[in-house]
């Protein structure tokens, strides 16, 4: 199966369990593994783990106006995907 996206919503505000951040980021570090063995000339990782950016200003006047915005509601894990460089390979 083929997925791009997962995503949990759960019916009311819950508590993550002690460590249950850390065991998703292992599961998505399986599937970036997998990812990597399946094309050797690419590399995989999580990139970035906490609140969901809702806003990111493109411009240092937004910046300055807005700044950037998240929603604490949401715990998300942001996965970036590249060629690998000359002295990775």
């Amino acid at each position: 199966m083929k997925l791009q996206k997962i995503e949990i919503d759960f019916p009311v505000p819950v508590n993550l369990p002690p460590g249950f951040e850390q065991v998703l980021s292992s599961v998505v570090g399986l599937v970036c593994r997998q990812y990597e063995k399946k094309n050797p000339e690419r590399v995989m990782w999580a990139a970035g783990h906490g609140s969901k950016p809702t806003y990111i200003p493109l411009t240092e006047e937004d910046e300055k106006e807005r700044g950037m915005e998240f929603d604490d509601n949401i715990y998300y894990i942001e996965v970036a995907e590249r060629q690998k460089y000359k002295n990775e390979k």
